[in-house]
């Protein structure tokens, strides 16, 4: 589904590229065989993590600790988090809800960045977030903002 978003985001923004940070090599062959099977432009970086998210105007990512790092980097993000949907419809049934997912908008206690989550991770949702933040200069200084109340409430870090 993001490779399918990126595809979308390039018909929207032809000049755009994609760097995509690999942390375990496990995994570089599928993410070039999708890079190539989606015809992405798309630089692939080998455990320059911090590198890739510095050098981005904007990171689409999962849900998890990265989304501090990226917050911390000050750079916009769209998190996604999707899970099997039978455990989605077992936590349902039971009354699980997660208002909530990113660490920094956990932080902050409300949606800083935009979240997608389960049935809302696709394409076009996905494409649509990461256009609204390029495209609108003020979306992106709300987000800094946000992210200097959550450096705040974090604390000294050092």
């Amino acid at each position: 589904v993001m490779c399918e978003a990126a595809q979308q985001i390039v018909q929207q923004i032809p000049e755009v590229k994609f760097l995509i940070p690999v942390s375990l090599l496990g995994y570089r062959s599928s993410i070039i065989a999708a890079v190539d099977k989606y015809q992405l432009p798309a630089q692939i970086l080998d455990g320059q993590t911090l590198d890739a998210i510095a050098a981005a105007d904007l990171a689409i990512t999962k849900s998890g600790t990265v989304n501090l790092e990226i917050a911390l980097l000050d750079i916009p993000q769209v998190v996604i988090y999707r899970i099997h949907p039978l455990t989605a419809w077992i936590g349902r049934r039971i009354g699980f809800k997660v208002p909530l997912m990113s660490p920094p908008n956990l932080v902050v206690n409300r949606k800083l960045v935009p979240e997608l989550q389960q049935e809302e991770v696709t394409a076009p949702n996905i494409t649509t977030e990461a256009l609204k933040l390029l495209d609108n200069k003020a979306a992106r200084q709300k987000i800094s903002v946000g992210y200097q109340q959550m450096r705040s409430l974090l604390g000294n870090l050092s």
